[in-house]
């Protein structure tokens, strides 16, 4: 696929966040555009989303049931990136969006209260709900020039490993995982968890290099680092 110009994918990566910044307690860009590759293929976004309750009719058990409803968690990122425009989704965030949208319409993605737990205690595994949606993968346009677009969706508790990940480049990544293993621990699910059973609690990068035993480096420099060196 062509590349466009670092300058063209920051405004594309800008206007993407700047349309999914009210649905998400945060939402960042990640990948070769984070790290200001003169040329970008593809544009990277982290985002940790908002949670509202869908209400449901339930069905009767009995003709004296006064209506019964029920209360389903869902993301108000999905409208956002279900109707982005310009945008063609080759994979949607979860296997039912299309139903969702389907069954339920603009209606519930629209002026839906947002109940959403404190942020610390909004984890990724709450968030997936047994759903295949952490990731969207799609493609929009600069000009006639095809430009991938990936996100992927973290919570509270992985936001820092996800978006680190997700900034690259892989053998900075490598080097990186490496390093936390010496320290004994393993990457997982998304998640870092201890020898010991104990899954780390990462909001942010810097989380994530202090339990690699590691300063902070800089997404611009990370490049530097390849797999023939041997120490970060």
């Amino acid at each position: 696929m062509n590349k466009i110009p670092l300058n063209i994918a920051q405004k594309i990566a800008r206007r993407l966040v700047k349309h999914m910044a009210p649905y998400c307690y945060r939402v960042e860009v990640a990948g070769s555009v984070r790290r200001q590759k003169p040329e970008v293929k593809d544009i990277e976004i982290v985002a940790h989303p908002k949670t509202y309750w869908v209400q449901q009719q339930a069905s009767q058990t009995s003709m004296f049931d006064q209506d019964p409803v029920s209360l389903k968690k869902s993301e108000l990122v999905d409208k956002c990136l279900a109707e982005l425009p310009n945008v063609t989704w080759m994979r949607p965030g979860f296997k039912d969006t299309h139903k969702k949208i389907s069954t339920y319409g603009k209606l519930v993605f629209t002026a839906v209260p947002d109940l959403a737990l404190d942020m610390k205690n909004e984890l990724s595994d709450r968030n997936n709900f047994g759903l295949d949606r952490k990731y969207w993968k799609g493609v929009t346009w600069y000009q006639d020039l095809p430009v991938n677009l990936d996100i992927f969706l973290a919570g509270a508790d992985n936001f820092g490993v996800i978006y680190l990940i997700r900034t690259g480049p892989k053998e900075f990544n490598i080097r990186l995982i490496n390093a936390l293993k010496d320290r004994g621990y393993q990457l997982e699910g998304g998640q870092i968890h201890h020898g010991s059973g104990r899954t780390e609690f990462c909001p942010d990068e810097g989380h994530v290099f202090s339990l690699a035993g590691v300063s902070f480096i800089q997404p611009a420099k990370r490049d530097l680092y390849t797999k023939n060196e041997k120490t970060l």
